[in-house]
């Protein structure tokens, strides 16, 4: 007689998130929303060429049409949607099962709060770029600054700090 083997659990897992994560969540849509707004505002009065590519010190290199911002806001929903596709589907996830219920439970929930603040993360690039790449083809900004360098180093690096600190935690 053949032996089943259990996979993972088939249905979602629910849970109270801080308020913190719950902010995080309607940010990110917010940016989202923005982004698509921003621009249907912007996109008749931009000039035909605007920067499609930044060196390593933030300025444009490469130049071309403005149905860039078009692609990048695609691009962005994209990525937003497959990320929450993923955080309504937890079993897809590559996650250990614990030692007991409550162990799974507690890295399953860290998972959760870390895809939903790279959620937040990429959209905020996104949008950002976006703006920032609006305001150099008006002439309005040189380079991308030092936002943009700050949000990737700090927007990366800190919610995966956070993560290994959740995940060390649970596995005490």
């Amino acid at each position: 007689m053949s032996e089943e083997r259990q996979g993972p659990p088939q249905a979602a897992f629910t849970v109270e998130r801080p308020a913190v994560v719950r902010a995080a969540d309607i940010v990110a849509w917010f940016l989202l929303i923005g982004m698509w707004a921003y621009l249907g505002l912007v996109y008749g009065d931009l000039p035909d060429r605007i920067p499609h590519h930044f060196d390593a010190s933030g300025a444009p290199d490469r130049w071309g049409g403005k149905s860039i911002l078009i692609f990048l806001a695609c691009l962005s929903s994209a990525i937003f949607a497959l990320l929450t596709f993923l955080l309504r589907k937890p079993n897809l996830w590559n996650v250990p099962r614990g030692e007991d219920e409550a162990h799974t439970a507690r890295i399953l929930v860290a998972t959760d709060q870390l895809v939903r603040f790279l959620r937040l993360l990429t959209t905020a690039l996104f949008s950002y770029v976006q703006m920032i790449t609006v305001r150099i083809a008006r002439g309005e900004a040189a380079t991308l600054g030092w936002p943009f360098i700050l949000m990737v180093i700090g927007g990366v690096a800190a919610p995966l700090v956070w993560y290994f600190v959740a995940i060390r935690r649970a596995n005490r």
